[in-house]
């Protein structure tokens, strides 16, 4: 089970909990408002979602949950999940993607400096190499830099 699946279950549990009308463990409650900031740091969750799932925490806390409000907060944190998993499917389509893109560039190059004219051999290797090392350099300075999806 994922991270983010057993965050979503205990998270589930706190309000299944305080629907019951009992108040949470402290120490619960602190490490799930710990992994909300961390998923938020981590751009995992959108602000917003944070900040509902805090409010989520300190109504339970409280013992002021209603069911509707439960219900609500289930269905935020599902939606949540599928944004997630979608965005981590597009991710894994776009890496996929990079990659095969690298690859045909490094054949391509490998083809043309292969039929052009050089002094010698070596200057062909060098020049080769040099040139797939810039192309090494592009595609992982674009994969360091590129925005999280």
């Amino acid at each position: 089970m994922g991270r983010l699946q057993r965050f979503r279950l205990d998270m589930e549990s706190v309000m299944d909990q305080a629907a019951e009308g009992r108040t949470p463990e402290p120490s619960r409650l602190q490490t799930l408002r710990r992994e909300i900031e961390q998923l938020e740091q981590e751009r995992k969750l959108l602000p917003a979602q944070a900040l509902w799932l805090r409010l989520v925490l300190l109504q339970a806390e409280q013992g002021e949950q209603s069911e509707a409000f439960r219900e609500q907060a289930a269905r935020l944190t599902e939606q949540t999940n599928e944004q997630l998993a979608r965005r981590d499917a597009a991710a894994q389509q776009a890496l996929i993607e990079a990659n095969e893109d690298y690859r045909r560039a490094e054949l391509e190059i490998v083809r043309d400096y292969m039929t052009r004219d050089f002094v010698d051999e070596q200057s062909r290797q060098r020049a080769l190499r040099q040139r797939l090392q810039e192309l090494r350099s592009v595609y992982y300075s674009g994969r360091s830099t590129a925005p999280d999806r």
